[in-house]
This record gives C-alpha cells, structure tokens and sequence, in this order.
C-alpha cells in the first residue's frame, strides 16, 4: 500500500486528516505532498480525487494567529 492509498483509505474511513494524525497514524511527514498525488490521481491511486482543504484558525503561543489545514474529500 502507497502512502497516497493510505492517506486516502485513512479519510474515507474517518472522514478527515491533519498532519498530526497523518505522523501519529500512518508515519507521514509530508502530509501535503501526499494530498498533491491524490488529486493528481498518482501514488497508486486509479484516478484524480478531490480532495477539499479547510483552515482551522488557532492562537499559538509561539507564533500568534495561525491556521492549521484539515483535510476532506469534496462532497
């Protein structure tokens, strides 16, 4: 199984995927490279994914106002 199959496999079943759960999960660093092959339809995937990213606002105390990504398949 590739890491994109994984990915996929993994927001199918859960219905979304940040960075934290891809390292904590699957041992995926770059969650957003991976994201990039799904909706190319390359990894191993048999064809291009939509996949949608939606930005979820925090208050770091290192960084201030920032934004994490979450993401979904479009509906």
């Amino acid at each position: 199984m590739t890491q994109a199959q994984a990915v996929l496999d993994y927001i199918k079943r859960y219905g979304s995927i940040t960075r934290f759960d891809a390292f904590n999960n699957l041992m995926i660093l770059n969650l957003t490279s991976v994201i990039s092959q799904i909706r190319q339809g390359k990894g191993g995937i048999d064809k291009p994914t939509e996949i949608v990213t939606e930005k979820v606002p925090v208050l770091s105390d290192l960084y201030g106002k920032t934004d994490y990504a979450i993401y979904k398949l479009a509906k």
